[in-house]
């Protein structure tokens, strides 16, 4: 279980208080449309105005988070996504498993597709396999 306090502060730290204001008034909008909790991040899909973001809050590097919006710099979907993590205490106790624990019946074949068609679907996903690729020795 994650404790979530500390990003209240990483946030205040990071975000200017108006995207902060924007991000409560998107939380309390109910704009959070999905959150999954892993060891190292939340990744949330949040409703802009027309369009929907990939949002990645780290937990333990803030300053890290990223979103597919276009604004540059920590934006109000980052802020929404840390407002819902403090209210919603049945992700704390429900956190996702190790992922390596949660893939390992996948066979080989099975993870290649699910890695190519996450990969078409989600830029993250796909820069993420092409970043881990070029590291790779």
């Amino acid at each position: 279980m994650h404790d979530f306090s500390g990003l209240m502060i990483e946030m205040e730290i990071h975000v200017n208080e108006t995207i902060m204001k924007r991000g409560l008034t998107y939380y309390r909008g109910n704009r959070i449309l999905d959150a999954d909790i892993f060891p190292t991040h939340v990744h949330g899909v949040v409703n802009g105005k027309g369009d929907d973001y990939d949002t990645i809050v780290y937990l333990d590097q803030f300053e890290q988070s990223i979103c597919t919006c276009p604004f540059n710099g920590y934006c109000k979907h980052i802020a929404a996504l840390v407002f819902f993590l403090q209210d919603h205490k049945e992700l704390r106790e429900n956190e996702t498993i190790s992922f390596s624990a949660e893939i390992s019946s996948f066979s080989k074949d099975d993870l290649v597709q699910m890695v190519q068609t996450l990969g078409e679907k989600n830029s993250f996903i796909r820069q993420a396999v092409l970043d881990y690729i070029k590291e790779k020795p």
